[in-house]
């Protein structure tokens, strides 16, 4: 008697859940979170699905093209059924929104397999029956994932005794914020050359120097050109210097010995992007604590609706992989009169406010004054104003730093005093 064909399946869950991985990112990740490949009743999904996990791992996008060549490449793209098969699978997809109750399908089928093929052990003498209920004990407990009550408080008071996962380098911003935890997304947003880059670029640092996995995305510079502020920080040598190479042989040594230092030391990676698929890929390629994106409105259209959508696929990430990020943005519309920015300016932007944890805006009024003296290097610091314009868990309004701009170098002041916000927007 041939069991196989009475085992519990799931069939038509399996391939809207592989149609679905192919179509839509987000299922992808979902099913990932959840099913292994032996999750998966039929051989040729097994094959199917393992090499998405795959290509995954190595940072290479799931669709419909790449999994026909990675298929193709290992020989096996016509053992699966070929194209065609994989191109049914993506037409049989009712909807990509219904993934968890594919997934939810796909694993009860599975662990009934499982508890089948224990039934058989024991029955043919490979297993005792104290093993058998040991295991079965196991495989009754994968279906019950949620948190008590209990145990969600017992794991907040313990994350309370630790305080917040990653603080900054600036101690008046961890004074009143308290820093930020793995899945918040803190928002800088400021006019143009209001020194977004620089804050952003003193976080990272400050994460590296704590021992941080951070990645750092640009969508207007090199990775050149961010290295050259990153040295230029570190060793108090201006930029504009580094870029045209006029240096003296001990400036040129130092930068050598700090390059050096740091390669070996920090976990810190550094690339340009064009696109949230290419956000996605690094996060994925390098698994970093500690994201910097530098800055929003530069993929693609600047309109409401596109930028919209990118906050909320940075939140998603966001929340994920566990990730605390900083992300920079650039007020759409000029500054016609010199004042404070308000959260007002950042709203026009799209719906960044709404999914941030913390905004902190930037107010450098010299520079929106056209005032820029010179600055070689070995000058006393520009101020600036912060604007802690929300913050969900905690207090809002101003504090002051110090900013050396030809370092790309933002500092703390000692005795900064406090300014509490009395009035709603975060800017008058």
């Amino acid at each position: 008697m041939n069991l196989t064909k009475n085992l519990p399946q799931e069939i038509n869950a399996e391939q809207a859940c592989l149609g679905s991985c192919l179509l839509d990112e987000d299922a992808f990740f979902i099913t990932v979170e959840t099913l292994s490949p032996n999750d998966f009743y039929k051989g040729e999904h097994k094959t199917i699905y393992k090499l998405m996990v795959d290509m995954l791992q190595t940072g290479v996008n799931v669709d419909l093209v790449t999994i026909t060549s990675g298929l193709n490449e290992v020989g096996k793209l016509e053992k699966i059924g070929g194209v065609t098969y994989l191109t049914n699978l993506v037409n049989s997809v009712p909807t990509p929104k219904n993934i968890e109750h594919y997934v939810a399908l796909i694993q009860k089928a599975s662990i009934k397999r499982a508890q089948h093929g224990l039934l058989t052990a024991v029955n043919d003498g490979q297993m005792t029956i104290d093993d058998a209920l040991t295991e079965l004990e196991t495989l009754n407990n994968i279906e019950i994932k949620e948190e008590t009550l209990q145990m969600l408080l017992e794991k907040t008071l313990m994350e309370v005794t630790k305080g917040t996962e990653f603080t900054f380098g600036i101690r008046s911003l961890n004074k009143y914020i308290g820093g930020l935890d793995r899945g918040e997304l803190l928002t800088i947003g400021g006019w143009t050359s209001q020194c977004k880059s620089v804050a952003g670029m003193q976080m990272a640092i400050n994460q590296c120097k704590c021992g941080k996995g951070v990645l750092f995305l640009s969508t207007e510079m090199t990775p050149q050109e961010v290295s050259r502020r990153l040295l230029g920080n570190l060793e108090l040598i201006p930029i504009m210097r580094i870029r045209k190479n006029n240096l003296t042989d001990e400036e040129q040594n130092r930068l050598q010995r700090r390059a050096k230092q740091i390669s070996g030391e920090w976990n810190l990676n550094i690339k340009k992007v064009f696109s949230m698929t290419d956000a996605n890929k690094y996060v994925r390629k390098y698994k970093p604590d500690f994201l910097v994106f530098d800055y929003l409105q530069n993929l693609g259209e600047q309109d409401y609706t596109s930028t919209s959508n990118n906050i909320i696929e940075l939140q998603r990430m966001t929340l994920r992989n566990g990730l605390g990020t900083v992300c920079l943005s650039q007020f759409n519309r000029n500054n016609e009169e010199i004042r404070e920015p308000r959260l007002s300016d950042l709203r026009q932007s799209g719906r960044i406010e709404e999914v941030s944890n913390i905004v902190l805006l930037l107010y450098w009024k010299e520079r929106l004054q056209m005032i820029n003296p010179e600055r070689f290097g070995g000058e006393e610091p520009e101020e600036m104003k912060i604007l802690i314009s929300k913050n969900r868990d905690g207090t809002i309004g101003r504090i002051g730093v110090n900013i050396f701009p030809e370092y790309a170098r933002m500092e703390h002041i000692s005795f900064t005093q406090y300014q509490p916000d009395l009035y709603q927007g975060g800017g008058k």
